[in-house]
């Protein structure tokens, strides 16, 4: 059962005529959840040599993320579905097989982040916490924490966010709001629209006349503003079309997922926040010892109201 997490894919290929084609994937799963019983159909199916959770957490890396490279070649003639199956199934062993053989390694580095081996002691997080559905976290503990460790260039920040109870419902209240609003709002929206194809159609024109009549640097000047209308159009058609979605989409996944999005959002403006803040306190040298990890769209456990932004430091 699919519990959570996000899928991104970067294909590359690379067509090579009568030779047919080369094609490069990287695949990144994160915050997967994803459960199944013992000798389960997954496991089964990929041959898996351990439990499908041991061989989840073997692949996570320190961002949450199980990624997967998966190469292969398609003739001219084409490849059948079970040659793709085939591909991705070999290069999930392959790196199944390289985390089994760093594991002992990985679980070492995860038990001395945990108790602090190494002689150094743990320093606690500062949790940014915010009101539900409010993008504004409480900054007063950070002070504390950049005095201890904002002099060692050793230290590096992870700023992750939990989601409250509280802000999946503000969210659940953003994303779906009644249908006489959404109307309305396309009624409004669908005006603009009209407005905006009219000034498009006079600059257009205008446009060509410059050239015509050899004014290069006027007709530049209608060229660029032509493109700020048409982004501004791209725009509002994107707008429609997610209006256009709630008034058509109204099953529970679609709310489910228009939720998901919006606490989403809530959680990426909290982190945003919090970067700029911890950018404008260290300086611009220090952009590359702050790392943001993607805001999730589920309720963190525990968190009943307003969500928060947490400042690990790592050494």
């Amino acid at each position: 059962m699919i519990e959570d997490g996000l899928f991104d894919a970067n294909i590359r290929l690379q067509m090579q005529g009568n030779a047919g084609s080369q094609v490069r994937s990287n695949l990144t799963f994160t915050w997967l959840g994803l459960t199944e019983p013992p000798g389960g159909p997954i496991s089964t199916y990929l041959k898996l040599p351990a439990s499908l959770d041991t061989v989840l957490f073997l692949l996570r890396n320190e961002a949450d993320e199980q990624r997967l490279q998966v190469q292969m070649h398609v003739p001219a003639s084409g490849a059948p579905a079970s040659a793709i199956a085939e591909a991705a199934v070999e290069a999930l062993a392959l790196a199944i097989g390289d985390a089994v053989a760093h594991s002992p390694m990985r679980l070492f580095r995860g038990l001395q982040g945990t108790v602090g081996l190494g002689g150094q002691d743990k320093i606690p997080p500062a949790v940014l916490r915010c009101a539900p559905g409010v993008t504004q976290p409480d900054l007063a503990p950070l002070p504390a924490l950049l005095e201890t460790v904002a002099d060692d260039a050793a230290c590096t920040f992870v700023l992750t966010h939990e989601l409250g109870a509280g802000d999946v419902e503000h969210a659940a209240r953003l994303a779906n709001p009644p249908a006489a609003t959404v109307q309305g709002s396309i009624a409004n929206l669908r005006r603009r629209y009209a407005a905006l194809e009219q000034e498009r159609e006079l600059l257009a024109a205008e446009t060509a006349a410059a050239y015509a009549a050899g004014h290069v640097q006027d007709a530049l000047v209608r060229h660029g503003e032509l493109r700020e209308v048409d982004t501004r159009i791209g725009e509002l058609q994107a707008t429609l079309d997610e209006g256009v979605e709630m008034l058509t989409a109204t099953g529970p996944r679609a709310v489910a997922r228009r939720t998901r999005q919006a606490a989403a959002a809530i959680g990426d403006a909290r982190l945003e926040v919090a970067h700029n803040v911890l950018l404008e306190r260290l300086g611009p040298a220090a952009a590359r010892r702050i790392e943001v990890r993607r805001a999730r769209g589920v309720p963190s456990a525990g968190v009943a109201e307003g969500g928060a932004v947490v400042v690990t430091v790592r050494r």
